[in-house]
């Protein structure tokens, strides 16, 4: 080989090497901020948000290579969850390496997110004055619910009443009174998960408002949540779709006969799976031609005697 061959072979070769050194340290630099990312808007540690990042960068490399993975297939047994509890890490270890019975077990994970109702409203009366809890399962899903009162200066006036509820499935998650009455406070309600393959996190707020109209009567008190906005953060396997803030009833009226009235608001997104996963044992439709999803409500009321609570609803 001449000199010239030799020279022109060694800038091939380190072109080579410094392309693709130069590839790796961009997926590096992109996964340390999706990891950032993600902590920032989850309650999770450093090394959890590390690995939801990796999770993300496995689904966005599965989804470009159109590579779908079948968890329908029945002889595929998924990871019990004793072998989740004995040794969680590896659980995560095995997903990371697309083990489909790890997949499978995460992926079923989501019905607890989903069909999880029972449990929470056996936490709400166990636990009648709770407004923060975290319900954990033995294959490590968890999901968090916190309300609180913030309060606010300006007062509430608007009155309109908009949609009808469309949720199918619901569940109450306790009830507050105002901290005062005559006087402006935001209502503010946030609901998220964790499973082994991903995050989501949905919240809403709105500015309630309970004014006692000159009467030592509560039958004579009116109410008004107004201001109705919300929020959603997801990673690993999730994205969500269609956002929307609704602002259902913003006036709760006096007392009459019917009984106590509610003023009412949500947010509502579209949780989806990514398509790369097709489950249809999950009940989410989930296919390559664009992934299964439910919608997830967050929601707060009002009622005209000032007691405000929280609710948890899915569409599927």
């Amino acid at each position: 080989m001449s000199k010239t061959k030799k020279i022109f072979s060694l800038l091939l070769t380190f072109g080579l090497l410094f392309t693709l050194n130069n590839g790796a340290y961009a997926a590096e630099v992109n996964k340390l901020k999706a990891s950032k990312k993600i902590q920032s808007e989850f309650d999770i540690s450093n090394a959890e948000a590390d690995y939801y990042a990796e999770i993300e960068e496995m689904v966005s490399q599965l989804e470009q290579e159109g590579i779908v993975i079948d968890l329908d297939d029945e002889s595929i047994q998924e990871i019990s969850d004793k072998e989740v509890v004995k040794d969680p890490k590896k659980f995560k270890s095995k997903i990371k390496n697309k083990d489909k019975a790890a997949l499978k077990k995460g992926m079923n994970s989501f019905k607890h997110v989903i069909e999880g109702r029972k449990e929470i409203d056996d936490f709400v009366k166990e636990n009648p004055d709770a407004s923060n809890y975290t319900i954990k399962y033995p294959d490590g899903t968890e999901i968090t619910s916190n309300f609180e009162y913030i309060p606010l200066d300006e007062e509430q006036t608007e009155k309109v009443v908009q949609n009808a509820q469309p949720w199918n499935k619901s569940v109450k998650e306790g009830a507050y009174p105002v901290p005062e009455y005559n006087k402006n406070y935001a209502m503010r309600y946030e609901w998220q998960f964790k499973t082994a393959l991903g995050l989501g996190k949905v919240s809403v707020s709105g500015n309630g408002f309970v004014s006692t109209n000159n009467s030592t009567n509560k039958r004579d008190y009116s109410a008004s949540l107004t201001g109705i906005t919300g929020g959603e953060s997801y990673a690993g396997v999730i994205t969500t779709t269609n956002p929307t803030n609704v602002a259902d009833i913003t006036y709760a009226a006096p007392l009459n006969k019917s009984g106590v009235h509610e003023a009412q608001g949500w947010h509502q997104v579209g949780m989806q799976v990514s398509g790369t996963f097709s489950a249809e044992y999950l009940g989410l439709s989930v296919s390559v031609n664009g992934g299964g999803y439910w919608t997830q409500y967050a929601i707060i009321k009002l009622t005209s005697d000032g007691i405000g609570s929280k609710w948890a609803a899915t569409l599927q």
